[in-house]
């Protein structure tokens, strides 16, 4: 077995970008608030008449983690061009992933994506009192245990790029050290700390990140619809997932394209 070279990884890590690279709408977090019918991080939700505002099996109300309008951000495949994705969560320990028993609880998290997007303010629905009184007026969102402290606009970016954090990473890099002929450790070691496979950030598609693992075996879940990773956005403003952690969410291919979003894998992990 021959040593890893910086030549050799070299020759691997062009190999494996030139298989696996991806675009991906990476996601800047300003330290602004947002129109309620644009792209953020917490804030005041798109909220039309005739919605529904998201509540968990008990009946409270979830909270606006994450508003994506696809009519802002630039145009990736699979993806919409244009409509509203909304993402609610539970305002718990658990930011809406397990319930009490430590159980993955999909009751507790609400994807909602609205085709049509009504501009006009005037036909917007008033949030409920118990939900409207702890916005403050800055509309943080206040006495509630969630990821996030402040609202953040968010702004778009296509970029490209591969990484091997996902659950078929090992298999991967096997068959490149047994290619050639290298560490199979070495090799992975190599391959996780070189800046030219960095993991992406806060993003729509691509590759996911993990504090520890995928939760995903197989293909069912097989597209990132959201990723949004802990980051300070100013001195006191961040998202946070417990210990410096990631949050993704997770879709099918297919039921990306037809627009059906009752089916997403949610997971959060940290250190």
């Amino acid at each position: 077995m021959g040593h890893l070279t910086d030549e050799v990884l070299s020759t691997i890590i062009s190999e494996l970008y030139s298989v696996y690279k991806k675009p991906y709408i990476s996601l800047k977090l300003l330290d602004s608030d947002a129109p309620f019918y644009s792209s953020k991080i917490g804030g005041i939700p798109y909220y039309p008449k005739g919605m529904i505002y998201p509540t968990n099996s008990n009946k409270d109300y979830m909270y606006l983690l994450a508003q994506i309008n696809f009519s802002e951000m630039p145009k990736l495949k699979n993806f919409p061009t244009t409509g509203i994705l909304q993402i609610f969560i539970n305002p718990d320990d658990e930011f809406g992933l397990y319930d009490a028993d430590g159980k993955y609880n999909p009751i507790l998290h609400k994807v909602i994506y609205h085709e049509i997007v009504d501009l006009d303010e005037n036909h917007q629905q008033t949030l409920p009192n118990d939900v409207a009184q702890n916005y403050n007026t800055k509309h943080e969102i206040e006495n509630k245990v969630l990821p996030f402290n402040s609202v953040f606009a968010l702004k778009g970016k296509l970029k490209e790029g591969a990484s091997f954090r996902w659950y078929k990473a090992d298999q991967i890099i096997d068959k490149m050290a047994l290619k050639y002929n290298v560490s199979n450790d070495e090799l992975y070691n190599a391959i996780m700390e070189d800046d030219r496979l960095r993991p992406q950030l806060c993003s729509l598609g691509g590759y996911p990140n993990f504090a520890q693992e995928d939760p995903r075996s197989d293909d069912t879940y097989d597209t990132l619809l959201l990723q949004l990773e802990s980051i300070k956005v100013s001195k006191h403003k961040e998202i946070m997932w417990g210990d410096c952690g990631v949050g993704n969410f997770f879709i099918s291919t297919e039921n990306l394209k037809k627009r059906n979003f009752d089916d997403v894998l949610y997971n959060f992990d940290c250190c």
